[in-house]
């Protein structure tokens, strides 16, 4: 198709395209900055600045950082020990035998519930 176009010719289609894709440029350009503009209007119609912006985000990501702390503090498992050194109740229903002399399941390496897989938290039986 092109083989049949002279020099000349192809020298000025290739000019004619270079300078479309110019005006497309110039054209994004200005509606880029108009976008910038309007974004920029509607935060101060807002009474945010950029640095008003970012503190939000700031303190809304350590707002959802501290409500994942306090979810996971409230996601632990009681274990009671009603028996001296001998057997405990968990919050999620399960009785434990210890075999083991006078230590608690933390002392044994519990760290997580085997039933429900929380962190644990040991309620040790007062000694009379």
């Amino acid at each position: 198709m092109c083989s049949n176009w002279t020099k000349p010719e192809l020298e000025d289609t290739l000019e004619d395209v270079v300078n479309e894709l110019e005006f497309v440029r110039l054209v994004l350009d200005s509606k880029e900055r108009q976008i910038k503009l309007l974004r920029d209007k509607i935060i101060t119609e807002r009474g945010f600045t950029e640095e008003r912006r970012n503190q939000l985000l700031r303190a809304r990501t350590r707002s959802a950082a501290l409500q994942e702390q306090l979810n996971t503090l409230q996601k632990k498992c009681n274990w009671h020990e009603t028996r001296a050194n001998e057997l405990w109740e968990s919050d999620c229903g399960i009785e434990y035998l210890t075999n083991t002399d006078g230590q608690a399941p933390c002392d044994c390496g519990f760290k997580f519930c085997p039933f429900c897989g929380k962190p644990i938290i040991e309620n040790i039986m007062e000694q009379s």
